[in-house]
């Protein structure tokens, strides 16, 4: 049995309940060391898993996500509120806050981005826009879609991206 190539079976499990789960002071090493101790638990409670991959997912999936749930109510629960900390910085934490939407300047920039594009339009330009704001069916709907695409494709997140890189 080679554990490295077992525990890379599983480790997408892992990560993706790194990516669902909150952790207080976990980084990934963590996660993986929790992922490893889990597996290990589990391959000497039913070794057939070792034999059978379907097996290790389903079985692995079900053992860790109990484990990091129980690891979430423990952090959670009242009687352990004096065991954590008062504050937290938020430069530590902040890749963690999920974000909705545009922050605050991409909105402002794009409410004026649409003032400046709705005024380049004609009346009728104008009529077709409201219906694409409010969702209905026109003729040449997609001939605006597309013009309007290239008018704001700084804020297409896949192209930004690109220009980051």
């Amino acid at each position: 049995m080679d554990f490295e190539k077992t525990y890379q079976k599983v480790r997408g499990t892992v990560l993706k309940c790194h990516r669902e789960f909150y952790l207080h002071l976990w980084d990934t090493c963590d996660w993986e060391q929790e992922g490893m101790i889990v597996l290990y638990h589990l391959i000497e409670e039913n070794p057939i898993v070792l034999d059978d991959d379907d097996k290790l997912h389903v079985y692995f999936k079900t053992k860790f996500r109990n484990h990091i749930i129980d690891k979430v109510r423990m952090q959670e629960a009242k009687k352990r509120t004096l065991d954590t900390k008062a504050y937290v910085e938020v430069s530590e934490v902040g890749h963690l806050l999920a974000e909705p939407g545009l922050y605050m300047d991409e909105l402002v920039l794009f409410k004026n981005q649409i003032q400046e594009y709705k005024n380049t339009l004609s009346q009728q330009e104008l009529d077709n826009y409201q219906r694409i704001v409010s969702n209905q069916c026109f003729k040449g709907r997609k001939k605006m879609l597309k013009a309007m695409a290239q008018y704001f494709q700084e804020f297409d997140p896949r192209k930004s991206s690109k220009i980051l890189k």
